[in-house]
């Protein structure tokens, strides 16, 4: 899972720094019943289209364009999703992992 928290910010970070004025990325996490949802944010251009975005080899990007392919496909086998949010600004993705319930006293 590090390599997917990685990732998202990294391919954040670059994000971030194609628009002028004050970067910002915001990582939040949440527990949702079973689950537990972790959201990536950035103030970035945004993703224009959203087609290939899990492609491999996708040849707009800025490495190998694997990163987000490979990233969902590790997120899943843990049994869980990396997801595209769209946004009105910047760029968001979440990753849904399950959880145990909580026990209630």
């Amino acid at each position: 899972m590090l390599q997917v928290f990685l990732n998202l910010s990294q391919n954040a970070l670059r994000a971030v720094q194609q628009v002028p004025g004050e970067p910002h990325l915001t990582i939040g996490a949440h527990r949702d019943g079973t689950s537990v949802l972790v959201s990536v944010r950035d103030s970035g251009p945004g993703v224009l289209d959203t087609s290939l975005l899990f492609q491999p080899f996708r040849e707009d990007s800025d490495g190998s364009g694997l990163g987000l392919y490979i990233s969902r496909a590790i997120v899943r086998t843990f049994g869980g999703d990396l997801r595209f949010v769209p946004t009105d600004a910047g760029c968001r993705f979440d990753v849904i992992l399950p959880c145990e319930p909580t026990a209630t006293p």
